[in-house]
């Protein structure tokens, strides 16, 4: 990879997989991400190792990438391969490929985020998903992943997020007493402490 960086004039490929967000005691990685994205999207359908693949989709994740008429299109391949996987790979995958998607790709991310085989590699696509309100119905699938326990607490703060926290407490309520699942009655009870917590602080 390195190698393939460096031939295509790559500047800082020796930071290529070093990611630096407190710069008071660690130097700034010199990766030029923007100018690396054509080669990391060329050579990531080639690419067999978890480990690299999420090191990839970590340094594909700029906002400049929803300008590259290929980036959402490459890193939906990637996901769709991955997210089966058992490792996190599938979920580093999903992050990049929310913040590549505009509205134009809202409807797609949406059926992406119910294909519940994928379990958790759906996370950040979930909680993607209230941005995309004006595009799409994402009201009504939200209500239908807050029961799934891979998802259910991104489902849930997309969901406040579309609705509003007042609107979001019956529906909450209703979570906490209905849901079969132990883990989504978990987290409905967490949302319900601190929907109140919020509403009480407004009045």
């Amino acid at each position: 990879m390195r190698d393939a960086l460096a031939a295509a004039g790559v500047v800082g490929v020796q930071d290529f997989g070093r990611f630096v967000n407190n710069t008071q005691y660690f130097a700034p990685a010199k990766f030029d991400e923007r100018a690396a994205a054509p080669v990391l999207m060329k050579l990531l359908p080639e690419l067999e190792d978890g480990r690299v693949v999420r090191t990839v989709a970590r340094h594909l994740i700029g906002p400049w990438l929803k300008r590259h008429p290929d980036a959402y299109d490459c890193l939906r391949d990637a996901y769709l391969r991955w997210a089966p996987s058992k490792d996190e790979t599938g979920w580093v995958l999903g992050d990049a490929l929310s913040r590549a998607a505009d509205r134009s790709r809202a409807d797609d991310l949406l059926s992406l985020a119910m294909i519940t085989d994928h379990g958790m590699a759906r996370a950040f696509i979930v909680d993607a998903l209230w941005r995309f309100k004006g595009s799409c119905d994402v009201e009504g699938p939200l209500r239908q992943l807050i029961g799934d326990s891979s998802v259910v607490r991104m489902a849930l703060t997309s969901l406040q997020r579309t609705v509003g926290a007042e609107a979001m407490v019956p529906i909450v309520e209703r979570l906490r007493a209905e849901s079969p699942d132990a883990d989504v009655r978990a987290a409905a009870e967490d949302r319900l402490r601190r929907l109140r917590r919020k509403l009480t602080r407004r009045t």
